[in-house]
């Protein structure tokens, strides 16, 4: 089930879009441009102003799904969150420490492979423990608290993805005095890409000790 405000956004894109079809044909058919009476030879009032109605919905719905090919197929999407349970809602955790608690990564992308970002970069703390499920496209940075993730062996290099991954982790905290901290995902763009091609939508992950009053 989707989250009520991306269904709000869904039914918003679709009455702009109605909205946007009615005033293009509303503006042709007032100022009398009639595609019925010039190709048709149709001349009856009536009759003429429903098929030019419809020939001018038709057309303009053409023209909005075709602007939207030529944008999907130019912009890349991404969203990328750690979560803890099955319904993608909890974005935070309460931790014990040195007891750990299995989270996922997800990543999801859609769009021309071509405008795909380089890698997905996650830093955290010394006191947090993040062990990532071992994977090709996985590299750990022990020295510095880094895993960087190759999108590019991550998910099958073809013109179109749409694909979702999820990535088991093992997550604790050692420290007594640990209170709170967040770890922000960073998408690291391909040398020479274009800010316009990429749509990304990250989410912050809170870890808080169990107990702590912040």
């Amino acid at each position: 089930m989707k989250p009520p405000i991306e269904t709000f956004k869904e039914d918003l894109k679709g009455f702009l879009k109605n909205l946007i079809v009615v005033l293009v044909t509303v503006l042709l058919v007032s100022k009398n441009i009639s595609v019925a009476q010039g190709i048709f030879k149709i001349n009856e009032g009536r009759v003429s102003w429903f098929l030019d109605v419809g020939i001018y919905t038709f057309i303009t719905l053409l023209i909005i799904s075709f602007l939207k090919l030529v944008y999907n197929k130019n912009v890349f999407n991404i969203e990328c969150y750690f979560y803890y349970d099955k319904d993608y809602k909890h974005k935070e955790i309460n931790l014990k420490p040195n007891k750990p608690e299995k989270v996922y990564f997800f990543i999801s992308v859609r769009g021309s492979v071509k405008f795909m970002p380089k890698s997905i970069k996650i830093s955290y703390s010394e006191n947090i423990s993040l062990q990532m499920k071992r994977h090709s496209a996985i590299m750990v940075d022990d020295e510095n608290n880094t895993y960087t993730i190759n999108l590019e062996k991550l998910f099958m290099q073809e013109d179109f993805i749409d694909e979702d991954y999820e990535i088991p982790c093992d997550l604790q905290i050692a420290d007594e005095l640990f209170k709170r901290k967040v770890i922000s995902p960073i998408i690291e763009k391909k040398e020479g890409s274009k800010v316009f091609h990429l749509k990304k939508e990250i989410k912050d992950f809170t870890i808080k000790k169990k107990g702590s009053a912040e």
